[in-house]
């Protein structure tokens, strides 16, 4: 048949090297369902409360720890706040009041954001009756 001719043919050990060489495009990250939370309410709190230029008025995710008497961790869980530090209770009063403020935050601003997408249709709608007006009105 003939000897081994090595340009006939695909060359694996140089598609293997240029592979190898070759630099890895960034993997994109997941959003986490904390920070659409996060980026959600401090739009609101921007548009809606005008807390101020302060830049210490943002509001972030801490975590609320409830800790035993040895330091040991008991529960835990996230709270939208403008604390600058994770929180830790050793009390479950100091705990379930944080707790229910967390719940309660969470559910405002959903109930923020349904309103707002809302208000964003009837603002769409009124627009396009107003638009419709014109045209008839200038017939």
């Amino acid at each position: 048949m003939g000897a081994y001719n090595p340009s006939r043919g695909k060359n694996i050990q140089q598609m293997k090297a240029a592979y190898e060489n070759e630099p890895s495009p960034p993997k994109p990250k997941p959003r986490k369902r904390d920070s659409a939370m996060l980026r959600d309410a401090n739009s609101v709190e921007k548009t809606e409360l005008d807390s101020g230029t302060d830049d210490d008025s943002q509001l972030s995710i801490r975590e609320v720890q409830l800790l035993s008497g040895n330091g040991a961790l008991r529960k835990k869980f996230k709270l939208l706040t403008k604390h600058e530090k994770d929180i830790k209770c050793f009390q479950i009063t100091h705990y379930a009041a944080l707790e229910y403020i967390a719940e309660n935050k969470k559910k405002a601003f959903e109930i923020i954001k349904e309103q707002r997408q809302n208000l964003k249709k009837l603002n769409y709608l009124e627009q396009n009756t107003l638009a419709n007006i014109k045209d008839i009105q200038l017939y």
